[in-house]
């Protein structure tokens, strides 16, 4: 099965495609390593279908996509259109970093926070947000990001970041 061929079939727009081949994609460790090689490819369109099966794989629990967390942080890194980086923040905002990728993905979820695209900055607070609850050193630096993303930001972004806000245990962060 050739599976760029499969991920071309999406337009970039209409993802009834997409949720046919979410559908009929035979799901695991193979089909999985397709995907990650996938999101490398040259064409945006292929790397945003991939991108766009893993989080509906991660979203339905398949267990080998929650085991592939160490390469989404390794993919967000050379990631440059903004579907392709929100998808894999969407994934890692509810994923569970392996530690030795966490000092790695805090550097690439910085800059991500002043993105052109408001999608793109209010999922990286979000995924900054899951990784200070899994790396307790991170949090003072993530909560100033937080009180200053809410009172600074788009008003889509605050309202991603109020979200964020209320599943917080470590912070007392007004955002209101």
């Amino acid at each position: 099965m050739d599976w760029i061929a499969l991920l071309r079939q999406f337009d970039g727009k209409h993802t009834d495609v997409l949720e046919r081949l979410a559908g009929e994609l035979p799901r695991g460790e193979e089909s999985l390593r397709r995907l990650l090689v996938a999101v490398e490819c040259d064409e945006v369109p292929v790397q945003v279908a991939a991108t766009w099966l893993l989080k509906r794989w991660h979203d339905e629990g398949e267990p080998c996509v929650a085991d592939a967390t160490g390469e989404f942080c390794r993919l967000l890194r050379g990631a440059t259109h903004w579907e392709v980086r929100l998808h894999l923040l969407q994934l890692l905002s509810t994923a569970t970093v392996p530690h030795r990728s966490r000092a790695t993905l805090k550097k690439t979820l910085l800059p991500l926070t002043a993105d052109d695209n408001k999608l793109v900055r209010a999922w990286a607070y979000s995924a900054l947000a899951q990784l200070a609850d899994q790396q307790p050193r991170f949090q003072t630096e993530v909560r100033t990001l937080l009180e200053a993303a809410g009172e600074d930001e788009a008003a889509s972004v605050r309202a991603r970041v109020r979200q964020v806000r209320k599943r917080l245990k470590w912070t007392d962060v007004t955002l209101d």
